[in-house]
């Protein structure tokens, strides 16, 4: 099994990939099929490749989902509801989640992507066979859909950590999203206890976060006094004296964070996803560890 963020890594790779760049029959995607399903119709020209960009993506990444390696959408969501997959209400998507399209409204899936950012209103998607930026079909390309175009949103059994093994030097990926490695490696430099998770957060303060970039924090209604010893460190560094430091990731802490960390246009007063202060975060991380030589633990 792999991490959402690993799966996302090797889509958001592929996009750019255009069938009418690629000098063989067909298209990669649909050749791989032909070989893994045993059916060579699939590495023809002209074939939809989408569900087979899909199961592609997940076996690179050695992520297991219901009905793939498959080439046939329809097929797909029926193993995946058949395999308790598909969550209840599609507007609870989440980073790295499974997408079903229906074009035409009659409940049967046409197409099928990875989900990136979801918002209230649409779903930014990774998609095989789709139009891409340059206006070209058969393309691998970012999406932008209206939730009324979604049959169906299916949750793959991911991993929560990554696959690296312990004992090695802890490094993380800069990919601009503060998953649990990132935090794990924070409490790790700091000397607080390692569990990849930031506790004690006031559910308001998620509007300080785009999307799933607050994957590792846990939001209740009646935080205690005090909120994470790791936002503390990190408010502390901000420059706020020790007892102004509140430990909750908030408006004020998030605004100076990104201030500190060298913002993208996807940051504004909340941290984007991905953000590139969260990415410059991750960068100073990694040499600290290096300097410290941080190993990796279990967590």
């Amino acid at each position: 099994m792999a991490t959402a963020s690993e799966v996302m890594k090797i889509a958001a790779g592929q996009i750019g990939y255009c069938r009418f760049d690629d000098p063989a029959t067909g298209t990669k995607f649909g050749r791989w099929a032909a070989k893994v399903l045993g059916d060579p119709s699939l590495a023809a020209n002209g074939v939809a490749y989408c569900d087979c960009f899909t199961s592609w993506t997940n076996d690179q990444a050695g992520q297991e989902f219901p009905g793939m390696p498959g080439s046939y959408v329809p097929t797909t969501l029926a193993a995946a509801r058949k395999a308790g997959r598909v969550i209840s209400s599609k507007r609870d998507a989440r980073f790295g989640d499974v997408i079903f399209f229906d074009w035409n409204g009659n409940g049967v899936p046409d197409h099928i992507g990875f989900v990136e950012i979801p918002t209230s209103t649409y779903a930014q998607c990774i998609e095989g066979n789709t139009t891409g930026a340059d206006g070209r079909s058969g393309s691998v390309a970012r999406r932008t859909r209206a939730w009324s175009t979604v049959l169906a949103v299916a949750r793959p059994a991911y991993d929560s950590k990554p696959s690296k093994p312990a004992g090695g030097l802890w490094q993380i990926d800069e990919d601009g999203i503060w998953g649990e490695d990132t935090t794990a490696l924070a409490q790790a430099i700091e000397g607080i206890k390692v569990s990849g998770k930031v506790y004690n957060q006031p559910v308001a303060n998620k509007s300080c976060f785009v999307g799933d970039q607050c994957w590792s924090f846990r939001f209740t209604a009646s935080p205690k006094d005090g909120g994470s010893l790791l936002v503390r460190r990190i408010q502390n560094d901000l420059g706020w004296k020790w007892k102004d430091c509140d430990g909750y990731f908030g408006p004020d802490t998030s605004r100076r964070f990104i201030e500190k960390w060298v913002s993208d246009p996807k940051d504004t007063h909340k941290l984007g996803y991905p953000s590139g202060a969260v990415k410059a975060y991750q960068r100073w991380l990694n040499k600290r560890a290096k300097a410290l030589n941080i190993k990796r633990v279990d967590y």
